[in-house]
């Protein structure tokens, strides 16, 4: 009987986890797309500079993570990802804005 509890626990724990693991990087989608439709905007390419600023020590606490919990492993290459696309999407954006100005 408490070997049956024990492992029902540990089935819900799993499975908040992964609720856990899906709400986080959907909070991501949604923070990198409102980064991508204000930056993407005419002359706010020099923000870009700033958010990446502020987003560097991010990125080396979840390089870190990356390496000590190696379970979130998944997660965490997905939000490295992620925000890597959004931040060339803003660069790709302004580049155009730049050479079809000319």
């Amino acid at each position: 009987m408490k070997d049956e509890n024990e492992a029902e626990v540990q089935d819900q724990s799993a499975v908040a986890t992964q609720a856990d693991k899906q709400l986080s990087l959907l909070q991501s989608y949604i923070a990198a797309a409102g980064v991508v439709a204000i930056l993407s905007q005419k002359h706010t390419g020099f923000m870009l500079a700033f958010v990446m600023l502020l987003s560097l020590p991010f990125l080396i606490f979840n390089l870190f993570m990356m390496i000590k919990n190696p379970d979130r492993r998944r997660l965490l290459r997905n939000k490295i990802l992620l925000w890597t696309a959004a931040f060339g999407c803003v660069i790709a954006s302004h580049t155009y804005l730049h050479f079809s100005s000319r």
